[in-house]
């Protein structure tokens, strides 16, 4: 298992996010889509979505839980694979506009507890790997990726900015000095790690974009 420790030796339990533009052309009416279901969701989530008077809305809940939950077993289960039927999602109350649900993911690879938050225009999913109360220590924001962000990797570019100049402004510290690398292994790019002045920062971060949002989530920092 791997656990970064804060300087002090306290553990810090590792994060996921991820974000849905539930305005995006490609991510509305997707519960037509049988195939995406049975290669997605479980036959209980299956059945819920058949069941719901907002398929799309529950859909996508369901979906940025799994991502969630991928994101923070990856950096603790080496085993962990991604395939999102295996996970099962279990919200606590209804999922509606303007709600906020916490909820429980579960697979053969370990089990995770996440918050959903609902909004209009996007879902936002935040998860530990600890227990509902080490949500509270989470930070986390969303942004609308703005016109300024260019290139072929402007999303990726706009969800670094949000983060490193979030965390610049409560450290006071200039937003040069941090940067969100990821590195090479054999099997392919590890999960993101932030940086102060090219070294590690004593904290766990995750970061997600979709359509016209980009998101993170972070432990606080212990130092």
């Amino acid at each position: 298992m791997e656990i970064c420790r804060s300087e002090k030796g306290a553990a810090i339990q590792p994060v996921g996010n991820d974000i849905v533009d539930l305005l995006s052309p490609g991510n509305r009416e997707k519960y037509r889509d049988r195939r995406f279901k049975n290669r997605v969701f479980t036959s209980g989530e299956q059945d819920r979505l058949d069941k719901s008077d907002d398929p799309d809305r529950l859909l996508w809940s369901f979906w940025t839980a799994k991502e969630t939950a991928y994101k923070i077993l990856v950096k603790i289960a080496p085993k962990v694979k991604a395939i999102p039927c295996q996970y099962d999602v279990l919200f606590t109350g209804e999922i509606g506009v303007d709600s906020i649900l916490p909820g429980i993911v579960s697979c053969p690879w370990g089990m995770v507890t996440v918050r959903l938050f609902s909004l209009d225009s996007y879902l936002h999913c935040v998860g530990t790997a600890g227990r509902e109360k080490d949500l509270k220590g989470i930070v986390h924001g969303v942004s609308p990726i703005g016109s300024m962000e260019e290139g072929g990797n402007a999303e990726s570019t706009a969800v670094r900015r949000i983060l490193t100049e979030e965390l610049a402004h409560e450290l006071g510290v200039a937003v040069e000095r941090l940067s969100v690398i990821r590195l090479q292994e054999s099997k392919g790019l590890r999960y993101p790690v932030l940086l102060l002045d090219g070294r590690p920062m004593p904290l766990d971060i995750s970061i997600s974009h979709d359509g016209g949002f980009a998101a993170f989530a972070r432990t606080r920092h212990l130092f």
